[in-house]
């Protein structure tokens, strides 16, 4: 199917990115040098898992908490302002940077078992289902046994 090319249409949608870049600045900087971490949150029976790419954050930097069914990931870095003794900088990109991302769950979890692990830059945190939010199987019995009988 063909479609006419609409020269208002291309204009809207740079209208939309210029808007955007110049009213979210601060979420088009975040996106633009990497401070939003990549973020995967999945679920199985039993639990939430979820990875967050956290390169050159420490543990210490993170702040994981589950508040009323919400899980807030909050990260700070503070890079050190160098002076000159140790060298002339011919480029410096790496800055301060902090993210604050919160996600709603959609049960309740047991915080008291929840586990995260830090590895390569890699924040893995396991939130375990509450058993009232766990998956139950509710046994299906016959109310009254059927008689097959042979006719001859």
């Amino acid at each position: 199917m063909l479609t006419r090319w609409n020269p208002m249409r291309e204009l809207a949608e740079f209208d939309r990115m210029f808007n955007r870049f110049w009213n979210d600045s601060r979420v088009y900087e975040q996106e633009a040098f990497g401070t939003v971490p990549a973020i995967d949150l999945k679920e199985n029976d039993n639990a939430f898992v979820m990875q967050a790419e956290l390169p050159g954050f420490t543990p210490e930097q993170i702040d994981v908490r589950v508040e009323n069914g919400v899980l807030f990931l909050k990260g700070k870095r503070e890079t050190e302002e160098k002076k000159d003794e140790e060298g002339q900088y011919h480029l410096h990109e790496r800055r301060s940077t902090s993210f604050e991302r919160a996600f709603r769950l959609p049960s309740a979890v047991d915080t008291e078992k929840a586990e995260a692990q830090f590895e390569n830059g890699v924040l893995t945190l396991t939130l375990p289902k509450s058993p009232e939010a766990q998956p139950k199987r509710i046994n299906v019995t016959p109310s009254k046994q059927i008689e097959a009988k042979a006719q001859r």
